[in-house]
């Protein structure tokens, strides 16, 4: 029996600010219509602090602000309790 699954299928790498902004800001060179996400990237980046939420189905939420520094990696924590998916570390 093959299951089909429709997860994600390649590791997911834990990427610098900097290079996250570089990407939004070239995708948006090219599609200006995108443009958005490079606003929303550097205004994480310029605001200080980054606020960072799970909203769950049960009503037992996460809040935490955090500097911008301690953003990435307090995601990917968030995701690997939440979800069990963790951050491939070994790039």
């Amino acid at each position: 029996m093959t299951m089909r699954s429709r997860a994600w299928q390649t590791p997911f790498t834990e990427v610098p600010w900097a290079d996250i902004a570089a990407w939004f800001h070239e995708g948006a060179a090219r599609e200006p219509a995108i443009r958005y996400g490079a606003d929303i990237v550097g205004s994480v980046r310029s605001c200080g602090d980054v606020l960072i939420e799970h909203r769950s189905p049960t009503g037992h939420d996460d809040r935490v602000i955090v500097p911008v520094a301690q953003a990435v990696p307090l995601f990917w924590r968030f995701v690997a309790e939440k979800f069990g998916v963790h951050a491939d570390r070994s790039r």
